[in-house]
């Protein structure tokens, strides 16, 4: 079948106006892209160097999300928004759909609508850099977003094999600033260079996923500073990681574990859990709202300035309000057994 040409238009890419076709192709013209960062991961890993189409459409079957796009574009009767492919009929940006409709037309080769699909031909002298740089504009910040590894995955490519900056990744991105590019490249570094070798052959990107946000969280917190410089720390955070003993929103609290000695010793030996009852012991405000603000009030009222506390000797309504403190303090005391003298007004 002969492919259907239509309008042209002009499509910015990576800030160059880059003239495309649209035509209605055969999907049989189109190849699946092997560089494609939703399986590109898991090729490598897996060792398959020359994979065929047929190894790249069950990588992407086992994909999540998948059955569910396969049934909107079943009960659709196609496709509307075309796919984007290369001079060569290699698809850049499209691959779950061009899969769904491929495998439709093989379960009913003789319906017209799974024989053709809406294409956007990108021109043969556009660069490979431009063009991961347009991945980047539809999956990191676009509304077809990939899960967060695979798009960690594509800005780091973005770096490291293209050679761009975090600020034109940021620019291209537009949702993302200068250094959250920074640190989900830290990240990324962190689950690859140190995560992965303490895991093993318990690695893949299922488990990189789940573990994204604990790493983001980890290069992110300021508490954590000069601790995560530490490569004792490093190593048992990454530890922590493939044992599964700490959770993403536990990661917010590990500065106070690890600003206690023995807390810290509890957990390298036997994770999160076991620490933060050690911190408990040492600390009862951890568990309580009430006497964590308490501790809080008292640490400001001890630094308050001569001037804060000269308006208490004149103004009868702050006295009033220090006199009903300390019998509320008073009252909770003699509840508990305390014996303290009560402060009259």
């Amino acid at each position: 079948m002969a492919k259907s040409k239509g309008s042209e238009q002009v499509l910015v890419v990576a800030g160059k106006d880059v003239r495309v076709t649209h035509e209605t192709v055969p999907i049989g013209a189109l190849r699946l892209d092997p560089d494609n960062p939703r399986i590109r991961f898991q090729l490598e890993r897996s060792g398959n160097k020359k994979p065929s189409q047929d190894d790249l459409q069950k990588f992407i079957k086992d994909q999540s999300g998948y059955d569910g796009l396969q049934k909107t574009i079943r009960l659709a009767g196609g496709i509307h928004d075309p796919v984007i492919v290369r001079h060569d009929g290699s698809v850049v940006e499209g691959n779950t759909r061009v899969t769904v409709v491929s495998t439709l037309h093989k379960g009913q080769p003789s319906s017209p609508r799974w024989k053709t699909i809406p294409v956007m031909r990108l021109p043969k002298d556009v660069p490979e850099q431009a063009i991961a740089m347009l991945m980047a504009s539809y999956h990191v910040a676009g509304k077809n977003k990939w899960a967060a590894f695979a798009k960690a995955d594509q800005v780091y490519r973005l770096v490291h094999k293209y050679k761009c900056t975090p600020e034109q990744i940021a620019d291209e991105t537009r949702n993302m600033s200068k250094r959250e590019v920074e640190q989900t490249l830290d990240a990324y570094e962190y689950l690859i260079k140190e995560v992965m070798p303490a895991a093993g052959k318990r690695t893949d990107e299922t488990f990189l996923e789940s573990k994204w946000s604990h790493a983001l969280e980890f290069v992110k917190n300021r508490e954590l500073g000069t601790m995560r410089t530490d490569p004792s720390v490093r190593k048992a955070f990454a530890k922590l990681l493939t044992n599964n003993q700490i959770k993403g929103a536990e990661v917010r609290r590990l500065p106070k574990i690890l600003k206690n000695k023995r807390a810290t010793k509890v957990l390298k030996a036997s994770g999160f859990k076991a620490a933060e009852a050690v911190l408990k012991k040492a600390d009862p405000t951890l568990e309580s709202l009430e006497l964590r603000q308490l501790k809080k009030l008292t640490a400001r009222i001890g630094k308050m300035k001569a001037s804060a506390v000269d308006a208490f000797k004149t103004d009868v309504k702050a006295q009033k309000i220090l006199i009903d403190h300390a019998n509320a303090l008073h009252n909770l005391m003699k509840s508990i057994g305390m014996k303290v003298a009560k402060i009259n007004g």
